[in-house]
């Protein structure tokens, strides 16, 4: 189990590294996928709660960095992150009662989302004033993300990432270093959600960490000879690879639906990604004639 949650940490380190987004999805998705591939019998909890344990690590010690750089907002700390940290806790408790055939089901849906947040560009915009950040908004907001990341037991970065960008005009950068602290939040909500539950797997959690620090290192390293286009493009490849697999056992294995069916549903999925990849990277030059033509 150690070797296997230690390359299991490398690969999803090496990713998060590449891309700085999605490590909490990859670290879920291939856990889940080794359990069922060499019949591991880790269940959603316990994956859930070893996710957040890692997610707490590499969260505060990337938040420590962009803290020293002056690139956190504490207003939206405290009005997006202690909310959610209440709601992840209170949909922790929820996950614990339910199977784990629904929140895989959950999981596989909330990748995709994952996909298309990581794909669509991020436009960098001006900061606005800490007086236009509204707490009720934040509050609503962050009580949502606060119930996806605790009920399958990730940061959920790919949520709240765009929603600091979007609607509290964050800098990416600033953005980033602020959902970090909000990501260890959200994680700690997670994991006394399920405190005193027997979820904590040692035998995962130690190896996971370990290998996750080394990936990072090496994916950072990969990323400084790589395009952030292409980078991006890999990232949502892997993701879209890991969900339609996921939905193939959620929906064959575990509901029994026809294989003619699921195959018809994935084909699907795999054709909207393909078409939403075509038309973010295809070249300038195609776009302008498109533009020409309907002119």
């Amino acid at each position: 189990m150690w070797v296997i949650a230690l390359i299991i940490g490398l690969l999803a380190g090496v990713l998060t590294g590449m891309i700085s987004v999605g490590g909490g999805v990859i670290v879920t998705s291939l856990l889940i996928l080794f359990s069922s591939w060499l019949q591991l019998g880790i269940n959603m909890k316990e994956i859930a709660m070893t996710t957040s344990i890692n997610t707490i690590f590499t969260t505060l010690s990337g938040a420590f960095y962009y803290y020293l750089q002056k690139l956190v907002n504490f207003k939206v700390i405290l009005y997006f992150g202690l909310p959610s940290l209440l709601s992840s806790l209170t949909f922790s408790r929820v996950a614990n009662t339910l199977g784990d055939e629904i929140l895989k089901g959950i999981f596989a849906f909330f990748t995709l989302i994952a996909a298309i947040s990581i794909l669509i560009p991020k436009k960098e915009k001006l900061e606005s004033e800490d007086d236009r950040v509204s707490p009720i908004l934040a509050i609503f907001l962050s009580a949502g993300v606060g119930a996806v990341g605790g009920m399958i037991g990730v940061a959920a970065g790919f949520l709240y990432i765009p929603i600091f960008i979007n609607i509290f005009h964050l800098p990416i950068k600033k953005a980033v270093g602020t959902g970090l602290f909000v990501g260890a939040m959200l994680a700690t909500g997670t994991i006394l959600g399920k405190f005193g539950g027997g979820y904590f797997r040692f035998d995962l959690t130690l190896p996971l960490i370990l290998g996750g620090v080394a990936g990072v290192i090496i994916g950072g390293k990969i990323a400084t000879f790589i395009e952030e286009k292409w980078l991006k493009f890999t990232m949502v490849v892997v993701i879209i690879g890991i969900s339609i697999q996921i939905f193939y056992e959620y929906l064959y294995h575990t509901l029994q639906i026809r294989l003619p069916i699921v195959i018809t549903m994935l084909a699907a999925i795999f054709v909207f990604f393909s078409i939403l990849i075509y038309i973010i990277y295809r070249p300038k030059k195609a776009k302008v004639e498109i533009i020409n033509k309907s002119s």
